[in-house]
């Protein structure tokens, strides 16, 4: 989301609002919706931001807008799912609201109503204000409030707004024109609030200042704040990542100064963003541990940390527009990342989007004095220069010195394994297999002689197995998403066959699938948990023509439906009994991607840490990343200890 360039335009006298794309209003013929800083000159020239401009700059065309939709009827009709509220009185004579679409015959007040009023279209006949309301405990349950969106309550001489208005947390536009408002409500801003608002109209009232809490509305699209007397706006207003267009005309602002108002709404928000305070950091999370687990001390586990970093080349200021430009470079974010991943005192460090110099440069030698590191690029780094390969993420898995040893480390690179597959896989399905050049990487570690960590008896058997991978983002890929998880399974499967202990097994037992390594899976799946690619390392098969692989020709993949023997689970799923409930959080995408997999005969997650929530997030700047959270994925970590 690029900011905009200013702009200046002036037609005919007519104030503009700030960002957009300038056309005409529709809802009022005297309002010019979405232009890029352009004002007319009477309105916003001069000495505008010392305060004196706005004032000066005709409270009687102000008027003459506000008679023009007094004779017009108010503003907005009601039509589809807006509903309007109109202080015509009743049918019964008595003052108060008529509410299109519900509300009491005789028109009556009450209490639980959503805005309170003044003045003679809402007053009854002893000459006291009434309530203006919609909904409320006198009113009876109607299903046709939850499918209202748009609500209009304009030229009400509301002067207040109660907290009922937050129980239609389903609306998208709310219209508050001409009022007497002077603050909305905190509930108004409070989690959940209405979660959903991305048009909020409030200008003609008598606002002095806006309230900081306005940063808690992070769906809002457009704001009309014109026509009212604030002076200065927060610095909070950094957090609307997503406000496209604001209106600021008719007020006396000062702060921020002209130079900054006349470059559009989106140089607005940035401008704050950029001089916004970090804020309180989130809490500590806390563990979480499995029931009915009996819990191995520290020597006897293994702690796993499965983290996907956001490499530096994603991390671009139009895709993370929440985040300040300081707090997405990358020279603050590798600390904070490297601080953050020594603070889980893991012993396998599974890492997702390391660039090859960061993990070379950086995270190998900082990393050294505790861990061994293993790294490999995605498959296209092999044919680019070294500057250029140098940028290309990919796997890093790094494991404590003092615990382990390496037995062997090999790559799975699902182009060259897909690649196999000519003479059974169709060619247009073949060719979406090989345009992706995701990897994946498997270590056999061993314990260390001195370790007490026990995976087997034997000591010649004494290994377990470690894979991490980053499967393929595309939503539109899903087919590419479930072969190369099923591809994986096939190495690990293969790999395990040929050990030594698996020939003596099948030898002495005349054929028969040999006991697996005790294995653990890690990685940034991009797979939702109504995915096929949970479903198969889940449950350990899909069925045949399974939706995901989109009618492609996968062969047999298709038309046999795939499987594995690895017998796994999610450890969070197993320590929480659900999974997170989202462990990449961004502007425009909340959920589980990432998971932490592990044999379910031979090892136990005993806890796991605890996953955040989404008010945490919210409270912070919005999304991932922030200035505490400087990658748009949560870290997974879970302890793992053999099975007794």
């Amino acid at each position: 989301m690029a900011s905009r360039g200013s702009r200046r335009e002036s037609r005919g006298g007519q104030g503009r609002g700030v960002g957009g794309g300038g056309r005409r209003d529709s809802r009022d013929s005297d309002r010019w919706d979405g232009g890029d800083g352009g004002r007319s000159s009477s309105e916003w020239d001069g000495d505008r931001t010392r305060g004196g401009g706005a004032r000066r700059a005709s409270a009687g065309a102000k008027e003459l807008a506000q008679r023009r939709r007094r004779e017009s009827g108010g503003g907005r009709g009601s039509r589809g799912t807006v509903r309007s509220i109109r202080g015509r009185g009743s049918s019964h004579g008595r003052g108060g609201a008529a509410v299109r679409g519900a509300g009491n015959s005789n028109g009556s007040g009450g209490t639980g109503g959503i805005t309170s009023g003044s003045g003679t279209r809402g007053e009854s006949k002893s000459g006291r204000s009434r309530v203006h309301r919609v909904g409320g405990e006198t009113e009876p349950a109607n299903d046709e409030y939850k499918e209202w969106t748009k609500l209009d309550i304009n030229g009400q001489k509301i002067v207040a707004l109660s907290p009922m208005i937050t129980t239609y947390q389903q609306l998208t536009d709310l219209y508050l024109r001409d009022n007497h408002l002077t603050r909305l409500p905190p509930q108004f801003f409070q989690f959940p609030g209405l979660p959903n608002l991305k048009v909020l109209d409030l200008s003609g009232n008598n606002l002095h200042w806006l309230q900081p809490e306005i940063c808690h509305l992070l769906n809002l699209k457009e704001l009309n704040l014109s026509w009212n007397q604030i002076r200065e706006l927060p610095v909070e207003m950094g957090k609307l990542f997503r406000l496209e267009t604001m209106h600021l005309e008719g007020n006396p602002i000062v702060k921020p100064a002209n130079e900054v108002l006349i470059k559009g709404t989106r140089y607005i928000v940035s401008y704050f963003r950029d001089r916004m305070q970090s804020g309180e950091p989130p809490p500590a999370r806390v563990w979480v541990e499995a029931k009915n687990v009996k819990v191995l001390g520290r020597e006897e586990q293994l702690r796993f940390c499965c983290y996907n970093l956001l490499a530096e080349s994603y991390a671009m200021p139009e895709r993370t527009a929440y985040c300040p430009g300081w707090a997405l470079a990358w020279e603050y974010r590798k600390l904070r990342l490297l601080r953050e991943i020594l603070s889980f005192e893991a012993d396998v460090i599974c890492l997702q989007e390391v660039e090859s110099a960061q993990y070379h440069n950086f995270f190998e030698p900082e990393l050294a004095g505790l861990y061994h590191g293993f790294f490999h690029p995605k498959s296209r780094a092999r044919t680019m220069g070294e500057s250029s390969a140098g940028k290309v993420d990919g796997c890093a898995t790094f494991y404590r010195k003092e615990k382990l040893q390496l037995a062997s480390h090999h790559v799975v690179e699902f182009q060259t394994v897909g690649l196999r597959k000519h003479d059974t896989i169709g060619s247009d399905a073949l060719n979406r297999l090989l345009s992706k050049d995701n990897i994946a990487t498997y270590l056999v570690l061993k314990p260390l002689p001195s370790s007490s960590l026990r995976f087997h008896d034997n000591p010649e058997l004494n290994f377990l197995l470690v894979a991490n991978t980053h499967i393929h983002w595309d939503p539109l890929f899903c087919d590419v998403k479930l072969m190369q998880v099923q591809l994986l399974m096939e190495e690990l499967t293969k790999f395990t066959e040929t050990l030594p202990h698996a020939i003596a097994h099948r030898a002495a037992h005349k054929g028969g699938p040999a006991p697996s390594l005790p294995t653990v899976i890690a990685g940034d799946f991009n797979s939702l948990t109504d995915s096929g690619v949970y479903e198969l390392l889940d449950s350990g098969m899909i069925p045949p023509h399974h939706a995901d692989l989109k009618n492609e020709d996968y062969g047999p993949y298709d038309t046999e439906g795939m499987s594995h023997s690895l017998s796994l689970e999610s450890c969070y799923c197993r320590v929480l009994g659900k999974e997170p409930p989202f462990t990449n959080y961004t502007g425009d995408f909340v959920g589980v991607l990432d998971y932490i997999w592990k044999s379910k005969e031979s090892l136990v997650a005993a806890r796991a840490l605890q996953p955040l929530t989404e008010s945490i997030v919210k409270g912070l700047n919005g999304a991932l990343p922030n200035p505490y959270m400087c990658s748009d994925h949560i870290p997974l970590v879970v302890d793992i200890q053999p099975r007794i």
